[in-house]
């Protein structure tokens, strides 16, 4: 169980011949830290994704796998095509694609140089964070077209394209980082990650 997805998604159901190894390596990682999982109501959250080659289609981990342990190939979908104005998607793998997939899409879409986008949960980051770097307007909920649009206005008038990481205001505990590759926009989070639990022993 999920967070409902918000867009229309067009889905073909099929195997997947991507190489997962990548992401699987930085979601287990993420996972361990709690940073992806799921709630005591079994709502899950957080997800991981790649872009395929110099195109704007990517991996992603699919809808309802937050609370999963580990993940197999078969809990990645490959979306191929992305209509945030129409908020509609079409994703071709075992299962659908991430409720928080528009997100991804728009910050692909916004610079080529982007090679992987996380989103995770962490309460004491997002409130950590919250202003104090680039920070979506309270009133968006996620997994919105509201929501990408807001991000592209934060990396084309804000500070995010330098800052590679945003809070989710409207979306309590929500956190996005991006970068030219997994590992920075992983080290980008967990560098953060590990500031806010300095804090919390202080």
């Amino acid at each position: 169980m999920e967070e409902g997805i918000k867009f229309n998604c067009r889905w073909i159901k099929a195997g997947m011949n991507e190489d997962t190894e990548e992401l699987n390596t930085w979601r287990d990682r993420l996972h361990d830290l709690k940073l992806i999982g799921a709630y005591q109501n079994g709502i899950g959250y957080g997800n991981v994704s790649m872009r395929i080659g110099e195109s704007d289609a990517f991996l992603i981990t699919g809808a309802g796998t937050g609370g999963m342990d580990s993940l197999t190939k078969d809990s990645y979908t490959l979306v191929t095509s992305c209509n945030i104005e129409e908020n509609s998607m079409e994703c071709k793998g075992p299962i659908k694609a991430s409720s928080e997939s528009l997100s991804h899409a728009m910050l692909y879409s916004l610079d080529g140089e982007i090679k992987s986008v996380l989103h995770v949960h962490s309460i004491e980051m997002w409130k950590n964070l919250f202003g104090k770097v680039s920070t979506t307007k309270k009133g968006i909920e996620y997994g919105t077209p509201e929501l990408a649009m807001d991000i592209k206005r934060l990396f084309t008038d804000g500070q995010l394209r330098n800052e590679k990481i945003l809070v989710m205001g409207g979306h309590m505990a929500g956190i996005i980082a991006f970068g030219s590759s997994i590992g920075e926009a992983g080290e980008t989070l967990l560098d953060y990650f590990r500031k806010s639990e300095e804090n919390k022993s202080l």
